[in-house]
């Protein structure tokens, strides 16, 4: 019996300031945002890619965490400066000189949870080709799985090892590494700790909400240097030199190339 329903649900509170000032030729504008998205990470959004993957499709609560478009932090910053008049009684040099504006847009959004960009389990990798004696080989070590049937398998899987495919929702296929620690107490250099994650127990599904793990921050810092030239009463001519990330300031982030720097192998 198939019964659609719309279970799902979300909330977002946040606390907002901005701050705005004009000091003579300089004007400033600031704002921040501290705020938390939770919900059901149920693979669906209406606002952009999906919000997180389902880890268990049996009860909807167990779902309920940062969404995968939570940022805690997220801080901007702007200003122009209409840069003084340098020459006064020459005109032509003066129309080349003043009236130059100066403008800067800085900003900072932490990272977002890193759980539910990963399919919900790290892209965890598990062991496969299992070795198991046979007629041909009766030395082999017997590292199958037994299953309830009496059958071996000699594949890790989330059939194999919990019994069922339904994990992960539609899609299905999900099984989870367990957690023994908090991923967030590592060492300088890394963004968690990928010792706390290990084999769930055997009939077992993992740890379906992780704390919280974060992406690498976004910050960037443009500026602008721009100029109009009125030509006629309706028509202006502007020169502009503009600098993206002007302090060259590198931007950490996973998946860059392929998966392999936010996997975990059980292999």
């Amino acid at each position: 019996v198939n019964l659609i329903t719309h279970g799902s649900y979300a909330n977002y509170n946040s606390l907002q300031l901005s701050w705005q000032k004009q000091s003579g030729p300089i004007t400033f504008l600031t704002n921040y945002t501290f705020s938390k998205v939770l919900g059901i990470r149920d693979g669906q959004s209406d606002n952009g890619t999906g919000n997180g993957t389902t880890v268990d499709p049996y009860n909807i609560k167990n779902n309920y965490a940062p969404l995968s478009y939570d940022h805690t932090n997220i801080a901007n910053f702007s200003a122009v400066w209409q840069m003084p008049k340098l020459i006064h009684r020459n005109r032509f040099a003066g129309g080349a000189v003043n009236g130059w504006q100066l403008s800067t847009y800085t900003t900072y959004q932490s990272g977002a949870p890193l759980q539910p960009f990963t399919g919900g389990s790290m892209n965890a990798g598990y062991a496969g080709g299992l070795t198991v004696p046979s007629v041909g080989a009766p030395n082999l070590p017997n590292n199958s799985i037994l299953l309830p049937n009496g059958l071996v398998s000699t594949n890790v899987n989330e059939s194999t090892w919990l019994g069922t495919n339904a994990y992960g929702g539609s899609g299905g296929g999900l099984l989870l590494p367990q957690l023994v620690c908090d991923p967030r107490n590592h060492a300088s250099g890394l963004y968690f700790n990928p010792s706390c994650f290990q084999m769930p127990a055997y009939g077992t599904q993992g740890t379906l909400i992780w704390p919280y793990i974060r992406n690498p921050a976004y910050f960037d810092s443009d500026l602008a240097l721009f100029k109009n030239f009125q030509i006629t009463e309706r028509q202006k001519l502007q020169f502009r030199l503009s600098a993206t990330n002007w302090l060259n300031h590198p931007l950490g982030q996973f998946g860059l190339a392929g998966t392999g720097d936010e996997s975990l192998s059980f292999t």
